[in-house]
């Protein structure tokens, strides 16, 4: 059985940080750049107070600069 089964990934800070950038991406519609890389660093750092629970890294994400810059499609039409 592997470690996540387990559960022992549960207070693993890359698995966060992976979970993050994958919610991120699909959050945004696009491919996540470097520029991108510190507001996931920070999403994951906020998060970890409360436990880094799944709401708290979405709750990260809507109130994140990549997040709330984004551009929508025919938004300039």
């Amino acid at each position: 059985m592997g470690e996540a089964a387990k559960g022992g990934a549960k207070n693993d800070p890359d698995v966060f940080a992976t979970l993050t950038r994958k919610l991120m991406t699909y959050a945004l519609g696009r491919v996540l750049e470097p520029y991108d890389m510190p507001a996931i660093r920070r999403i994951v750092r906020e998060a970890r107070p409360g436990g880094l629970t799944l709401s708290a890294l979405v709750v990260g994400i809507v109130q994140s600069v990549p997040f709330q810059m984004r551009r929508t499609a025919g938004a300039g039409q």
